[in-house]
């Protein structure tokens, strides 16, 4: 549990960026 959470903030980010 560590790579998956970074993996996971990342997607969030970058789909909230996109989004943005």
């Amino acid at each position: 549990m560590g790579i998956l959470y970074l993996r996971g903030f990342v997607q969030v980010a970058q789909d909230v960026a996109t989004t943005t």
